[in-house]
């Protein structure tokens, strides 16, 4: 290994020492723009031991840009050049400085670029996927233009950011349509047999466009909003429980939940999509860089009566008008009565609406399973729980958990419902209480401070009082003066006390209009 790092320093090239993982052992960022000495290569032998492999530095300083086919990808287009096989028994194709060439993932399938800033393991090392081996020792030549044509199509149609397979754009299968009858089940099953062919990044931005093209061939067409039904259910079901022909890599280098430069994080995360469900509010969306998101844990709060409930049955017949389904787990308030609010809304009986037959579990295990039988057949996006309260733990814990610290033990719920709405990609809306008092703040949630810190979004709900109604009056029975009851009016104060996009917070005043709360 010495004797190999020695030679590869009078190419000359830019040596770096990894280990058995492929990670580099070193603070290597030096290295970039400076080669090691032979001193430095002595010293990381004699340090690092049998652990001691080798990488080069891509790009400018060691003159070389690498074009990285894994097992089983494509290599048409690529010029003989300088080659070697990588541990997992694909191939390295060594090529001439091309300048401006970045390190670019999947620019086609199982085939990535190295270029500024990347590196890239050298034989005779051995890692944990195996040997590396030099194939032959051509001299280098130029860097094929026709691979740099794939990185512009990839930008064509990666206008979210998202990671674009070339192969995919070109292999979706064709659609034959179908008559009346039978459009249903053959676009559920066309829509089954492309998802597993896009990357799920892609699926916004490559699969629906393809469904949409597809849909045009049944007789009649079915409307988007049946079509995006079939589409959530089956993306739905495919996050669940991915069919095994979908073998994309999403990170580069490495698994996904790899230690790496935040810079490289970001990269990472920038082209993953990110999509943006309206409130059905200009003046909400507009505070929240487009509405809710998938991951959101969002706090509905407010006295008991005030309209926490109204106003999430506001928020779900918004995203029903778009085709997102949401699931509503009430333990307060029967079903009967809160679908007779939705019908007064105008919500349809087939409408994207769902809720258990029974609430029979508080517990968080028993919401998770039902989250995911839902998400699994109708693909849900959204979940409201009413209310926070009613989540307890299972029987046999319920003791030791709760009577030592009942806050404690809320504030962990609501991070549990963090994690889940993370993990599953949903918007979580929670309804809480506030204790009694005049002016209801985030400081006022009962029992616990802990759904305020977990919320990404915190909305306070509360009724105007008519203060011409207030004073006091004379009781006739003890002849004492006492207060009048609250009078309240017709109108809703509606405050977004936590922003965790933007920061910004204010409120609006709202009037319940045939059961929907409308700004006024």
């Amino acid at each position: 290994m010495l004797q190999s790092a020695i030679n590869y320093l009078g190419r000359p090239w830019s040596i770096i020492p990894v280990g058995k993982n492929k990670k580099p052992l070193i603070d290597w960022k030096k290295y970039q723009s400076e080669r090691a000495t032979i001193a430095e290569v002595y010293s990381w032998a004699i340090k690092f031991g049998d652990d001691f492999n080798l990488a080069v530095v891509t790009g400018e300083i060691s003159n070389i840009t690498v074009v990285d086919v894994e097992a089983g990808g494509s290599t048409v287009g690529l010029p003989e050049t300088l080659m070697a096989k990588s541990g997992g028994g694909g191939a390295h194709f060594f090529y001439k400085y091309k300048p401006g060439v970045q390190n670019k993932a999947r620019i086609r399938e199982l085939l990535d670029l190295r270029g500024d800033g990347g590196y890239i393991i050298l034989a005779p090392s051995e890692t944990e996927k195996g040997k590396y081996e030099w194939i032959n020792d051509l001299q280098l030549v130029d860097f094929p233009d026709s691979i740099l044509k794939l990185t512009e199509r990839k930008s064509i149609f990666n206008s979210a950011n998202a990671v674009v397979y070339a192969d995919n754009v070109t292999n979706i299968p064709e659609y034959e349509g179908s008559a009346e009858g039978a459009r249903n089940d053959s676009t559920t099953r066309y829509v089954g047999r492309i998802l597993p062919l896009v990357h799920p990044s892609d699926w916004e931005s490559i699969g629906w466009p393809a469904v949409k093209k597809a849909n045009l061939k049944n007789t009649p067409p079915l409307s988007e909003f049946e079509l995006r039904l079939i589409f959530e259910s089956i993306r739905g079901r495919e996050k669940v429980n991915p069919s095994p022909r979908r073998a994309h890599a999403i990170v580069e280098e490495g698994d996904e939940d790899d230690v790496r430069l935040m810079s490289e994080v970001a990269a990472f995360q920038s082209r993953r999509e990110r999509k943006y469900f309206s409130t059905g509010m200009k003046f909400f969306d507009d505070s929240m860089r487009g509405g809710f998101k998938e991951g959101d844990l969002v706090a509905v709060t407010g006295i008991s009566g005030h309209g926490k409930t109204s106003f999430a049955q506001t928020l779900t017949f918004h995203l029903a008008e778009q085709g997102i389904g949401t699931m509503f787990m009430s333990y307060e308030v029967l079903i009967e009565y809160i679908w007779q609010k939705f019908k007064d809304m105008g919500v349809e009986e087939k409408s994207v609406v769902y809720s258990p037959l029974k609430m029979t579990s508080g517990g968080l295990d028993w919401v998770e399973k039902k989250i995911l039988e839902a998400i699994e057949k109708y693909g849900i996006k959204c979940v409201v729980l009413d209310h926070l309260g009613f989540l307890l733990p299972p029987k046999q814990k319920y003791d030791d958990r709760i009577n030592s610290n009942y806050s404690a033990f809320l504030s962990g719920i609501c991070r549990d419902l963090k994690l889940l709405a993370l993990k599953n990609e949903l918007i979580i809306i929670l309804l809480a209480h506030v204790r009694k008092t005049d002016k209801p703040t985030m400081n006022d949630i009962k029992d616990t401070s802990g759904v305020a810190q977990e919320s990404d979004y915190v909305f306070i709900i509360e009724r105007v009082i008519d203060k011409s109604a207030g004073g006091a009056k004379l009781n006739m029975y003890t002849n004492q003066m006492e207060e009048k009851q609250n009078v309240f009016t017709d109108e809703t104060i509606i405050t977004l006390a936590k922003n965790r996009s933007t920061g910004q917070t204010f409120f609006r005043k709202f009037k319940m209009i045939n059961e929907l709360l409308i700004p006024v």
